[in-house]
């Protein structure tokens, strides 16, 4: 009879003890058998969302797609429309980049071009060593940015646009239709489960 519940013994794995488990000497995610391991919990991931206020519609359209991850407590997801009414914004909006796990960069042409997104959010996100993960909402020259250097989610793929091909095989780009981008949403949604709780 199989031990399921023994503990991996090399170091490099025990540091990840609490997410994985050993059996038959394979090593599986605990997170792969969730519904059959009830009492077991997984450290929430907290999110800051980095947005232009042009690409609110994106910012809202990612958090409802987050529902999932977030009625399973693992992850909360914050964005500056929830800020303490009369509070100081530019403290608590620093005091959230501190506190967050993972900053996602929904990019844009005004999302580069917001001064505190790109003088303030972002340097602060990476001096901290937060994870920093772009989400391309529009087509722009992110690459020659400070985040050009991050993997973005969907190998970069901008969320608003389709492609196709047209008759001489030439590739196209049109407006994706809502159905195209809750596909793109829904990869994302499935990247962040296999990528943000190793």
């Amino acid at each position: 009879m199989a031990n399921y519940l023994k503990e991996p013994n090399t170091d490099s794995i025990r540091q990840k003890v609490s997410n994985q488990f050993v059996c038959d000497k394979v090593v599986y995610d605990r997170s792969d058998f969730k519904l059959f391991l009830p009492n077991e919990t997984f450290p929430m991931k907290k999110i800051f969302i980095s947005y232009s206020q042009s690409d609110e519609g994106y910012k809202d359209e990612l958090k409802r797609h987050f529902v999932s991850l977030i009625n399973e407590n693992l992850v909360s997801a914050f964005d500056d429309r929830e800020l303490s009414m009369g509070g100081n914004w530019d403290l608590e909006l620093k005091q959230r980049i501190d506190e967050c796990d993972i900053m996602i960069a929904l990019i844009s042409v005004d999302f580069l071009n917001t001064g505190f997104i790109m003088k303030t959010e972002i340097p602060r996100a990476i001096e901290m060593g937060k994870t920093v993960v772009p989400i391309i909402v529009r087509p722009c020259d992110w690459t020659n940015t400070i985040l050009g250097t991050y993997n973005g989610t969907l190998k970069g793929m901008v969320i608003s646009l389709f492609k196709e091909k047209n008759e001489n095989g030439t590739p196209r780009y049109r407006s994706g239709t809502r159905e195209e981008r809750d596909m793109f949403w829904l990869d994302v949604v499935k990247e962040f489960r296999a990528k943000a709780f190793e």
